[in-house]
């Protein structure tokens, strides 16, 4: 007869674990180490790997808890409303920025056409001054007697000369203006 030989303890390590991850070799209630109807003393403990997917599985559901919580918080009434309040704030801001850029387009619109309108103005006034300028020299021209002459020139002195006091008057005016703006302040 022959005598075996006890296995080492790497062959027990061994084939404990393909006991455990090889269920075809044991039941499954055994391999859970969850067994009320054996008799062995170990009865009622729980294997390394079904802690570890108990565990495993009691996250997922926490994590799947805390999900529906929050999507329940996020879709409350009173949190949609504050959420489309924000919106709507923000839509009327946008439309209220749209319009004052309209309205500010429409005053440089009519900014343009006043200025382009003063200008074609001015343009008129200037040209109207040089041909008066013209006549008044045409006229003097024409005149027969030195005495004529004489007081035609001296009234456009004498009008070039109001010209001139009423832009003196005009500067001494802003300047005492400002003056007294500065001694106010």
């Amino acid at each position: 007869m022959e005598l075996k030989s006890a296995p080492t303890y790497y062959e027990t390590k061994r084939l404990q674990s393909d006991y455990i991850t090889n269920p075809l070799k044991n039941s499954y209630n055994e391999l859970i180490g969850i067994t009320g109807t054996t008799e062995s003393p170990d009865t009622g403990i729980l294997t390394h790997k079904s802690i570890l997917q108990l565990n495993a599985a009691c996250k997922t559901l926490k994590r799947t808890r805390d999900e529906l919580a929050s999507y329940n918080h996020f879709d409350s009434p009173e949190i949609q409303e504050k959420i489309g309040r924000r919106e709507r704030e923000m839509r009327l801001a946008v439309s209220k920025i749209f319009d004052d850029l309209d309205h500010a387009q429409q005053r440089i619109d009519s900014g343009s056409k006043w200025y382009t309108r003063k200008n074609e103005q001015v343009e008129q006034l200037e040209s109207s001054i040089e041909e008066k300028e013209r006549e008044i020299s045409e006229f003097r021209n024409t005149l027969d007697s030195k005495e004529k002459k004489s007081y035609v020139s001296n009234q456009v002195k004498i009008w070039e000369l109001e010209k001139q006091i009423k832009q003196f008057i005009s500067r001494i005016k802003s300047k005492d203006d400002e003056r007294n703006f500065t001694n106010k302040e």
